[in-house]
C-alpha cells in the first residue's frame, strides 16, 4: 500500500509534541529572565541630578507618550514607576519627541549618560487606559528639587492623582495643564487593566526599541557631535 504523505504515526506525533513542550520551556525561561533584570530600580532612585552626575493577555506592545488633548483616559492605581528618560526627535527632520529609558549596566555608566544627553527627564512613568481601552504609558516629568517647581509638571501630577478615580481628558492652558470630568461617567467602560502582566514587563514592552544603555547610542552620538 502506498503511503499517504500526510499521515504521521504516533511516534512521529510524541516526539513532535517533546519538542514543542522543550521550545515552550525554553521560551517562557528567557521571557522570566528578561522580565527580571530588565531595569535597574537602583539607577532610577535619586531625584537630583548633581548627585547622580557627582557620584494571558494579547499585549505586544505599548505607546509611550502623554495622552492627547481629544481622549478620555484612567490612570492604574498601582502601576507607575519614577524613571530616568530621555527625548530625542525621531528623525533629524522632524520636531516629534521620542521618549527612551536611560538604563545603564552601572552607576557611573549611567552618570555618563545622563551627562551627556541633550534631553533628559526624571518621570514619573504611569500606565493609563483611553475610554476605548487602549493601553499606554505616560511618563510625567517630576520636580527634581532644584529651582521652583513649574505649574506643568505639579498640574500634571494633580492631573493623574485625579484620573486614577476617573476617566479625565487634559489639555494645555497656558503654562499649566488642565483637565475636565465627563458630564456622564457612566457612558465609559471600566478600564481592561492586564490581569497577566507585571509593572516590569508592561514597561519593557513599551521601552524594548528605545533604551539608552551605553555611549555609542545613536543619540548619545548625535549629542556628544559624533554622528550627524
Amino acid at each position: 500500500m502506498k503511503k499517504d504523505n500526510n499521515t504521521s504515526t504516533v511516534s512521529d506525533k510524541v516526539e513532535i509534541k517533546k519538542k514543542k513542550t522543550k521550545k515552550q520551556k525554553a521560551t517562557t525561561e528567557v521571557s522570566d529572565q528578561v522580565e527580571s533584570g530588565f531595569i535597574n530600580l537602583e539607577l532610577h532612585k535619586n531625584t537630583s541630578f548633581n548627585n547622580v552626575l557627582g557620584a494571558d493577555d494579547k499585549l505586544a506592545n505599548i505607546k509611550v507618550e502623554k495622552p492627547a488633548k481629544d481622549v478620555w483616559f484612567r490612570s492604574h492605581p498601582d502601576f507607575h514607576q519614577d524613571l530616568y528618560i530621555a527625548e530625542a526627535a525621531i528623525n533629524r527632520s522632524s520636531i516629534r519627541k521620542q521618549s527612551y529609558l536611560v538604563n545603564a549596566k552601572t552607576k557611573a555608566k549611567q552618570a555618563e549618560l545622563l551627562n551627556a544627553l541633550d534631553i533628559v527627564r526624571y518621570t514619573k512613568v504611569a500606565l493609563i487606559c483611553t475610554s476605548t481601552q487602549v493601553l499606554q504609558l505616560w511618563p510625567i516629568k517630576l520636580f527634581t528639587g532644584e529651582g521652583d517647581p513649574l505649574l506643568a509638571h505639579t498640574s500634571a501630577l494633580e492631573a493623574w492623582e485625579d484620573s486614577k478615580e476617573g476617566y479625565i481628558k487634559m489639555f494645555w492652558a497656558g503654562g499649566k495643564y488642565d483637565w475636565r470630568l465627563p458630564n456622564n461617567p457612566k457612558v465609559f467602560n471600566e478600564p481592561q487593566w492586564p490581569q497577566n502582566k507585571t509593572l516590569m514587563r508592561i514597561l519593557e514592552l513599551g521601552f524594548r526599541n528605545n533604551v539608552i544603555s551605553e555611549m555609542d547610542h545613536p543619540v548619545v552620538q548625535y549629542a556628544n557631535g559624533e554622528a550627524n
